[in-house]
């Protein structure tokens, strides 16, 4: 399991809550949980995801 997809189950959310709290597609939220590499996910996902997520970008960027 990524780093990512923790953090979002943690928090109980699903991808599609993330995506809708983020208001970005559900496909990028899947594609970010996927990475093996965080540095390859884009800063347009990162910073909505981290706000969705209730985080600091660095928690998904820097892992």
């Amino acid at each position: 399991m990524t780093h990512l997809r923790q953090l979002r189950q943690e928090r109980g959310l699903t991808q599609r809550e993330v995506a809708a709290r983020a208001g970005i597609d559900i496909q990028r939220i899947s594609s970010a949980e996927r990475s093996p590499d965080p540095k390859r996910i884009s800063i347009g996902t990162a910073l909505p995801l981290a706000r969705a997520l209730g985080i600091e970008p660095s928690e998904i960027l820097n892992t």
